[in-house]
């Protein structure tokens, strides 16, 4: 079991600054793939249990930081105790999860809680603000990363918590525009964008951080 590591809204916001784009991987070889890369934020989408306290090592070992998928992970719930198992057991950084309850545990444990949301209509985008209210979450995981931009005001006005885009990111264009509207990181599970962090482009970084410094006047 590896430590609980204490983190925070800031020191996420901080290490995405640094280094926006997060690898999600779900097997060894993208894992091994991503610890190759600028990348300090992974996140592990998916895979066995038995693999997730070799994978949050690994991780750990290359100085970055371990998000763990609860709902992906078979055995694995979405309740709040999973989430502590989750933490206590293999050390993980944080969890995602759509569970404001679980979110809420990981925090109070010390680690970052990223709340999931999917946004496909009005709707879906008023009750995902909604649990982003009641979860207070150290972050928002919101899909499909392609449309993140056109509701980003929207859902989460200033105040709210740093958005990560998800979902159908494929090309450094499509990153770079998202990062210049205002999102915090990017969630992706295309390789060639995992380098491209080390290159990212002006315009890339310079939203980012100034997505940094605006929350931490707020």
């Amino acid at each position: 079991m590896g430590p609980v590591r204490s983190r925070s809204a800031a020191s996420i916001l901080q290490v995405l600054a640094e280094s926006p784009i997060i690898p999600a991987v779900w097997r060894d070889d993208t894992l091994a793939a991503a610890l190759e890369t600028p990348c300090r934020l992974i996140h592990l989408a998916g895979g066995r249990l038995s693999e997730l306290s070799g994978w949050v090592d690994a991780i750990h070992q290359q100085g970055g930081f371990a998000l763990v998928h609860l709902e992906m992970f078979a055995g694995l719930g979405k309740d709040a105790e999973a989430a502590a198992f989750v933490v206590e057991r293999f050390g993980a950084d944080g969890i995602v999860s759509a569970s404001p309850g679980a979110i809420q545990r990981a925090m109070n444990l010390g680690c970052w809680g990223v709340l999931r949301v999917f946004v496909h209509d009005s709707q879906s985008m008023e009750s995902g603000r909604q649990l982003m209210v009641k979860a207070t979450p150290s972050a928002v995981e919101l899909m499909p990363g392609l449309v993140v931009g056109q509701v980003l005001s929207s859902f989460a006005p200033p105040g709210s918590p740093p958005v990560i885009a998800a979902g159908l990111i494929k090309t450094p264009e499509q990153a770079a525009e998202l990062l210049a509207q205002g999102v915090a990181g990017i969630d992706t599970s295309a390789a060639r964008l995992w380098r491209w962090s080390r290159r990212s482009s002006q315009i890339g970084r310079s939203s980012t951080l100034a997505t940094v410094e605006a929350i931490s006047r707020r």
